[in-house]
């Protein structure tokens, strides 16, 4: 079993958060589920945790707040996005997360290694992945970085999908490309209203 398949196998044993009665489950799946989405994404947002945990602004922060000071994840700030900050995992949360996906994540708790242009982008590719999981559309998914790891490291490869996901349907696996407007490729943006896939 290669490394995407493995990431596909596990992705969603903690992501989705059955509804626990008592506070205290609830809390652990709640960590379990950020640990599990920054193990597998790398890199995440308030807004995106709270997208996908339906929970309030202020629970998500108090969250956020509790597993800092565990220090299992590291908050930064930047202006790429709405939340002006991102979130990493640190050394000790790599490590619980790889015990929770049950596998080594090849991470690093540097932030110099996020890549602020391609924020946006990355976490448009995350909520489309944990919506369709939310849904229980997928059975799994593998993300860019898996992608990567398994063509030893060759992140910036143009080959590279955004990640992969796995119909709950019909079992087939399926790419997903996604492109943000930005500077870049604002302009030709009338050239591909045209256009079908």
């Amino acid at each position: 079993m290669n490394y995407v398949e493995r990431a596909i196998e596990k992705s969603l044993t903690h992501i989705i958060i059955s509804g626990a009665s008592d506070p205290g489950t609830l809390g652990m799946q709640r960590e379990n589920a950020v640990l599990a989405i920054l193990g597998a994404f790398r890199v995440s947002s308030k807004s995106v945790l709270q997208r996908h945990l339906g929970l309030s602004r202020e629970a998500v922060n108090k969250l956020a707040n509790r597993m800092k000071k565990k220090q299992l994840i590291t908050l930064h700030s930047s202006f790429a996005n709405t939340d002006k900050g991102f979130i990493l995992l640190t050394s000790q949360g790599i490590r619980e997360a790889e015990f929770l996906l049950n596998r080594e994540l090849h991470l690093r708790s540097d932030s110099s290694r996020v890549n602020e242009r391609n924020l946006i982008h990355g976490l448009s590719v995350q909520i489309a992945i944990l919506d369709l999981a939310k849904r229980q559309q997928i059975t799994g998914f593998a993300s860019e970085k898996d992608l990567a790891i398994l063509l030893e490291n060759r992140g910036n490869d143009p080959r590279l999908v955004d990640g992969l996901v796995v119909d709950a349907d019909t079992g087939c696996t399926v790419a997903i490309e996604m492109e943000t407007s930005n500077a870049k490729n604002k302009g030709n943006g009338k050239l591909r209203e045209g256009q079908s896939y």
